[in-house]
């Protein structure tokens, strides 16, 4: 009996081992099942989960849809090919009217994007991210408007991007990042007008590195220890349109931290007489050009902390064009900055130079007269500038507040001048000390050009020698001296006809004509200098001040000490 038990068991152990056996060649199957589902769907695996997650962090605003990507193992490299990421209209609807909408959307396309070296486990993605290389070619990125809410710029911007860029992910890091062509421009929702654009630029991080501490390194900018930036154009248009700003051949990069600039433009968007007509009140119309500027050791923390320091900013060619109608009302009520140094301090950014040179500046300030209706053009040709100091940062102030402006020109495409102005920032009354002088030489027939339009004066003759002035000022006016040296001065004096045309003014030209002085010196008499103490106007600039008081020194002198009066 004993044996007939135990040849009974055997066909249950044999049974047991074939279903051990049967076991482990499911289990076989479905790894290897598993291994070849993996193989040839984590592709489209990985594409669902980036798009579900698009989704999920942005709450269902954003949809992605992604055309293809593949994963090779040879290089560890990764390749997404037309990524596009839309906002979804009836969920942007569905938060404005619970007033949670955002201020800005956006429409992103990535034409393709490769990511090499790969070197985090597919699995442990969720949390970490490391790489060789992160390169996107041709990225168009459209930035939308809302006017849904306020953005605040924060001081610690970095800090705040940091947890966004991360999410639930302890690390990101890159050897390398490259933008490639990429377009950017940002519209308005409500008229649809493109507000920034940013053409063909190219950007190239080193050592991207976004952590729990990233926004505390200051070492970095943009989370990477170098970078390099370019762009063929960047342009804008002012909040009233009637400018748009042109910055062209743009490019930065952190080795010598020099940033330049081909060309930038200011362009008016009106004629002068659509401008004039748009202000309602005296505005000057501007129309700037400059060419090659160059700003050489931008520190980029202070960049990072909205501030412009840097040892010298360098524009070779400069020219502005300045209008003004002043047959216009002036604004009621309107002060003007009262000098230069409140001008500076106007200035929303926190600036530093410690030089700004000029080399080849042209300035032309056209008028239309209210009187004559007619336009005469004031030009400032063969200019330089060199500035020392140009600062409006108080911690800068503190350790040297004199900002030195030394300054050559050719006025009206004639007269050689040389000036130097010393201003001490920051000073409470605006303190200021101005003085210049003109080479000898001068047929001052050949103003009448500007005269007749503007003063309604006409020479008939008259040789300026020179020219000399030198004032201290403040807010509330200046006083110093003029001294012109000129010979045979023969003025006429016009009038505007009812026709709007100018005529000689007969008696007045007459009876003036008693009180002009036809030279100075006049024979053995004393050189005559012309004393002034001119008020401020502060509805005026303080470069107003100045013309004015130049002025009034001149007239003084030719016009037997019957000066101007300030107006």
């Amino acid at each position: 009996m004993l044996e007939i038990s135990k040849k009974a068991k055997k066909p249950l152990h044999r049974k047991g081992h074939k279903i051990a056996i049967g076991i482990l060649v499911f289990l076989l199957l479905v790894f290897f099942a598993g291994v070849w589902y993996w193989d040839n769907y984590k592709e489209k695996i990985i594409r669902e989960k980036i798009i579900a997650a698009i989704n999920k962090k942005s709450n269902g605003l954003y949809h992605a849809t992604i055309e293809d990507l593949k994963i090779r193992r040879i290089g560890n490299t990764v390749t997404i090919t037309n990524m596009v990421i839309l906002y979804d209209s009836l969920k942007y609807a569905a938060l404005v009217n619970t007033h949670t909408a955002p201020s800005t959307l956006m429409k992103i396309t990535f034409p393709r994007i490769v990511l090499t070296g790969l070197k985090t486990p597919l699995r442990k993605l969720k949390y970490r991210l490391e790489a060789k290389k992160l390169q996107v070619f041709d990225p168009n990125i459209e930035l939308i408007s809302t006017h849904e809410k306020k953005d605040t710029l924060s001081h610690d911007l970095a800090k705040k991007l940091y947890k966004q860029i991360l999410g639930n992910m302890d690390l990101i890091h890159f050897d390398a990042v490259s933008f490639s062509g990429a377009n950017f421009r940002s519209i308005d929702l409500r008229d649809r007008e493109e507000d920034l654009a940013i053409n063909s630029m190219n950007l190239n991080l080193v050592d991207i590195h976004i952590d729990s501490l990233s926004g505390d390194d200051s070492t970095r900018i943009l989370f990477a220890r170098k970078i390099a930036i370019g762009s063929e154009n960047i342009s804008w248009y002012s909040s009233t349109r009637y400018y748009q700003y042109i910055f062209k051949g743009v490019s930065f990069n952190t080795n010598d931290n020099d940033l330049a600039i081909g060309e930038l433009h200011i362009k008016p968007q009106l004629s002068e007489t659509d401008f004039a007509s748009a202000m309602h009140y005296q505005s000057d119309r501007l129309d700037v050009d400059l060419g090659q500027v160059m700003i050489k050791d931008l520190r980029t923390a202070q960049v990072m902390k909205e501030a412009i320091w840097a040892e010298s900013l360098d524009i070779k060619t400069t020219s502005v064009k300045l209008y003004r109608d002043i047959g216009l009302p002036r604004m009621p009520d309107k002060i003007a900055a009262l000098n230069i140094s409140e001008q500076l301090m106007q200035i929303p950014l926190p600036i530093m130079f410690k030089t700004a040179t000029f080399p080849n500046l042209s300035i032309s300030y056209r008028e239309r007269n209210d009187k004559t209706r007619q336009v005469g053009d004031v030009r400032f040709d063969n200019s330089s500038l060199a500035i020392q100091n140009l600062t409006n940062m108080p911690s800068e102030l503190a350790s040297n507040n004199i900002c030195r402006i030394d300054a050559s020109t050719t006025a009206v495409n004639l007269i050689p001048v040389r000036l130097a102005l010393v201003l001490p920032l920051g000073s409470v009354d605006g303190r200021f000390f101005i003085e210049g002088r003109t080479a000898a030489g001068l047929d001052l027939v050949r103003l009448n050009d500007m005269l007749g339009p503007m003063g309604l004066t006409r020479i008939k003759s008259g040789h300026m020698n020179s020219l000399h002035f030198k004032f201290n000022g403040n807010n509330s006016g200046l006083n110093g001296s003029v001294t012109g040296l000129y010979d045979n001065l023969k003025i006429d004096f016009l009038e505007v006809g009812e026709d709007h045309k100018i005529n000689k003014r007969h008696f007045g030209s007459l009876l003036r004509g008693f009180f002009i002085k036809d030279d100075n010196p006049h024979k053995k008499d004393p050189v005559r200098v012309a004393q002034v103490n001119y008020p401020r106007d502060k509805s005026r600039s303080f470069y107003n001040l100045i013309w004015k008081s130049i002025m009034n020194g001149i007239t003084t002198t030719i016009t037997a000490g019957k000066g101007m009066k300030g107006s």
